[in-house]
């Protein structure tokens, strides 16, 4: 995603990308709440069931990995600036 002409959050929608902490698509929303713990923001989805979940984590300084969950996995996730990874969409 760019904003303002700069690359601010990239999406990932294949479980051949992991990251740093080797969290993929496919991976149990345990799995990710074991790993990050009470780092680890979870909000209900806006689109779907209230068993569907984004999880959000902070890293180092203004970056954030967003984790959307289906059927108690991870279905996609993104990672870039706070604000834009707080987008509901894809797209601005």
């Amino acid at each position: 995603m760019f904003e303002d002409g700069k690359l601010r959050r990239i999406d990932v929608r294949t479980d051949k990308i992991s990251t740093q902490d080797g969290i993929r698509i496919g991976t149990t929303v345990a799995a990710v709440k074991r790993r990050y713990g009470r780092r680890l923001s979870d909000e209900p989805h806006h689109y779907s069931g209230p068993e569907d979940r984004y999880l959000t984590v902070a890293l180092a300084g203004d970056i954030a990995v967003r984790f959307e969950t289906s059927d108690a996995k991870v279905d996609n996730f993104y990672i870039g600036n706070k604000s834009q990874v707080q987008y509901v969409e894809g797209c601005v």
